[in-house]
């Protein structure tokens, strides 16, 4: 069987809440931000606090493959992820959605889950030819 490619794959990207401290993700090293490093920890744990899973997050990009009644899947994770609100840019504005679009892309998590997925079902057809072969 040839590799899938992004194209034979359906997609999916969730956020779930991260069970990581926030505090020390954020502190840039140097004594004259901690001020500010502290007060953005404070915000993102305000939002997380307030169900803002956004605020702090785990990103899963999942791949799956569907052929008749079997479903194959690979997936992708990133953790300590924060997204509290839309920024502007030379410009443009950042939504959430698309800062999170743009983490899933800078990571390569879809083409990481897409390998994943091959390497599954590579697993599993292994595990049916060893299988065949001792029932043989």
């Amino acid at each position: 069987m040839r590799k899938l490619t992004a194209k034979d794959v359906t997609f999916t990207v969730t956020l779930e809440p991260e069970d990581l401290e926030v505090r020390g993700h954020f502190m840039s090293g140097d004594p004259e931000y901690e001020e500010q490093d502290r007060a953005l920890e404070d915000r993102i744990i305000e939002a997380a606090n307030r169900g803002d899973v956004e605020a702090w997050c785990c990103i899963t990009v999942k791949a799956t493959y569907t052929i008749g009644d079997d479903t194959f899947e690979g997936s992708d994770h990133l953790g300590a992820c924060s997204f509290l609100e839309p920024f502007e840019h030379e410009g443009e504005v950042h939504s959430i959605q698309r800062q999170i679009d743009d983490t899933v892309d800078g990571h390569g998590m879809r083409e990481q889950a897409l390998d994943d997925l091959n390497a599954e079902i590579k697993r599993q057809r292994a595990a049916a030819r060893k299988l065949l072969r001792q029932t043989a």
